[in-house]
This record gives C-alpha cells, structure tokens and sequence, in this order.
C-alpha cells in the first residue's frame, strides 16, 4: 500500500472547521482542496462551521457534517442532512480555516478549539496562535523585514505618518482579501473620512504603512509556506489597471516566479519563528522586499501553485499534517 494513504489511514479522522461550504467554490478554494485531497488519502472527513462548536461536561463538541466524494463533479459531495454532534475527542486533527474577520466570535472559537486540543486533537493552525498573532501586527515582529508602519486609532497620529511620508496604505487590522483598503496621496481631500471611517470615529486602530509602488511594477509575491519550508514558487498578484490592490479577490491577474533571493532570506528569518509556534501552512505578502502580512488564519493559492509545481500541493501539504500530528502524539 501506498505509504501515503497508509499514513491517512492511520490518522483517519480529520474535521475542517470552514466558512459556509456553500459560499467555497471546487477546483478554486483551498480550504476544498485539502478536504478532498484528505478524503483521497484514505481519511474520514468532516467539516463544520464556527456556530457549530460547543461545550458539554467540560468536552469540547462540534456538530460535524461528512465529506461524501472527492469528486467534486458530483451533484453530491456532502448532504447537510447528515450532521451529526460528535466529541472533538474523536478527530485525530482539526483544520482550521475560517477566513477573517478577527472579531470576538473568532476569539470565542479559538477558547473552544482550546478545548480540543487540551482533549489530545491536533489543531492547526493552533487556536493560541491564531489569537496571538494577528497578520497585520505580527510582522511588527520582525522590524527589518517590514515596511514603515504606524498602528493606532487617532487620527492625529496617522497624520503625522501621512505627511511624513507622503503616500501611504491604510487599512483595517482585522480585514481580508483587500477590504477597506486605501491608498492615500500627498494632499488627498479624503484623508479625515478615511480616518473616520477606518477608525470608527478614533475607537478603532488601523494600520498605516508606507506605500510601496513596486507593487505596481514587481507585484505583490504570495509566498506559501509549510511548516516553515516554502513552495518552490512564488505567486506574483498584479493590480489591475486603476486600482492599487492586487489581491486576486480584488481582480488582480497573477503570474509565477521562482524565489528571489530575498525571498530565500525572508523565509529563512520567519522559520524558527513559524516552527517554534507550530504554524502548519503561512501565507507570506512581500512587495519590494517587504513583509506586509504574515497570513495564518486561511492562506490560499495552493491551487495556483500547485499547477506552477506541477504537483497536488493539497496532497502534500495534509501528508505534512497527518505526519507531524501522528509524532505529536508518540
């Protein structure tokens, strides 16, 4: 037997904790990839969603619907009618990929994901994490890979770093897939209604970075990382003529690159960090050789680079989960 379904079959049961699986398109979001290339590995699947969590003599429980085929063809790949509530205690590993915001029921969830864990399941990426490193602060971590960035919720404050540098990106720390993001001039009249409404008139804070305008001539270069180990190519997003956003959501066109390197020297400087927190899958945003976001909550493109590769990167990226969940219980 294949020493690849022979690892699925002995850690068999994983759960995916997804967004509305209505809302995921096949063939296009990961999250759909890995449950299938999951299911072709000889696993049990089930996915769930965040309201769908809950606790009973202090046991975490989920209620869990069955992924039917990996053939996503079929009219008939999951049928809602048979969730069921099942003990967290019996998946081997749970998934998790709820995409932002990062509002309080995210907090919530990742308390009752704590739960899980605590009962032996294999939680990825782990709740602790997801809660501690936000993606647009935790690069504050690293301040030699960053841009010059300011974070804060007075208006005065952002401003200051406004003028200072001329033309800068502001945006919502808590916000995916290019929302809410804008670009501000020297001058722009939209300064104070930006501020405005980004900060919830001063109750919220944003992060403000100096703009980079190799992003319209270099891209925006999505790095996928597996346990620290980075895919052997780079998806580089381009914004589509007028805009400044080059996030596939909001209609960039990609291209792919080999890895610069710069790159190489980036992800070799995040490895321990990524390794010492257990981060099984991260998502790196650089432009013009900075770090804007280290993505941790539902990184996507691996169906892009996987055809770049010319490999099933959900194959390997769940073997790589199934191998590290299996030695953290030995």
């Amino acid at each position: 037997m294949d020493s690849k379904i022979l690892l699925g079959l002995i850690m068999r049961n994983i759960a995916f904790l997804i967004d509305p699986i209505d809302t995921l398109l096949p063939h296009h979001d990961s999250s759909i990839g890995m449950m299938a290339a999951s299911l072709q590995l000889g696993c049990k699947v089930y996915f769930f969603e965040a309201q769908d969590l809950f606790l009973k003599n202090q046991q975490a429980y989920a209620h869990l619907t069955p992924l039917l085929s990996a053939d996503l063809s079929k009219p008939i790949w999951y049928q809602q009618g048979l969730t069921s509530s099942c003990a967290l205690a019996e998946m081997d590993v749970i998934i998790v990929r709820k995409d932002p915001p990062f509002n309080i029921d995210y907090v919530f969830m990742t308390y009752l994901l704590d739960r899980a864990e605590h009962q032996g399941v294999y939680v990825t990426n782990p709740p602790q994490a997801l809660r501690n490193f936000n993606e647009k602060l935790v690069i504050f971590n690293f301040p030699e890979l960053m841009p010059l960035s300011v974070v804060s919720a007075n208006k005065e404050d952002l401003r200051k770093f406004w003028l200072a540098h001329g033309e800068i990106i502001i945006k919502p720390l808590d916000g995916m897939g290019g929302a809410n993001v804008f670009h501000l001039k020297a001058g722009d009249v939209n300064f104070s209604v930006v501020c405005e409404v980004l900060t919830q008139h001063g109750k919220r804070p944003v992060i403000a970075q100096k703009y980079l305008p190799e992003v319209l001539t270099q891209g925006d270069r999505r790095i996928i990382l597996f346990y620290g180990e980075p895919v052997t190519k780079v998806l580089v997003r381009t914004p589509k003529a007028g805009e400044i956003r080059a996030n596939l959501a909001a209609g960039g066109s990609y291209a792919f690159d080999d890895l610069s390197k710069r790159d190489l020297d980036i992800c070799a400087q995040l490895k321990p960090f990524i390794q010492k927190e257990n981060l099984s899958l991260v998502g790196l945003d650089i432009i013009g050789g900075c770090i804007t976001e280290i993505n941790i909550t539902s990184p996507t493109t691996l169906y892009e680079l996987g055809r770049a590769v010319d490999k099933n990167l959900f194959h390997e990226y769940i073997n790589k989960v199934l191998t590290y969940a299996l030695n953290s219980v030995h």
